[in-house]
């Protein structure tokens, strides 16, 4: 098991800033603040969270858990407890990427808070959902 626990970014992605291929697995990303977006995660090429748990990120922006901005994979995983005092708790996806695809796989989303919309998932982009995808 992996952490990336209690950073502070003075603008986006204070877990982590991802703009490469990436595969975060049996890993916990938590606690983390960002003063911008994405207080867990910030993704702007292609992602693959597995078994792995996003908790209790805080976001000032966007996203307190995921920002997505391109290829997001989520399998088997949990997004918790995460807080923006925006848009999209859990996962935040921005509007105007054709090539922004997000899919969630046997994952749950829960307890996640916005201030504005989208508490589990704030999004304007395409989402595939399969099997016990649950919100809450």
């Amino acid at each position: 098991m992996h952490f990336i626990d209690e950073n502070n970014s003075g603008t986006d992605g204070a877990g982590i800033a991802n703009g490469a291929l990436l595969e975060v697995r049996n890993s916990t990303i938590s606690n983390n603040h960002a003063t911008g977006d994405a207080g867990g995660i910030l993704n702007d090429y292609m992602l693959l969270i597995t078994r792995s748990t996003i908790h209790s990120n805080v976001a000032d922006g966007v996203a307190g858990g995921i920002r997505n901005n391109n290829t997001l994979t989520i399998n088997s995983s949990t997004i918790s407890g995460n807080r923006t005092f925006s848009n999209g708790g859990g996962i935040f996806v921005p509007s105007g990427g054709s090539n922004t695809v997000t899919t969630i796989q046997n994952s749950t989303i829960a307890n996640n808070v916005a201030d504005r919309w989208g508490g589990g998932i704030g999004d304007s982009g395409q989402y595939i959902f399969s099997n016990q995808y649950r919100s809450i």
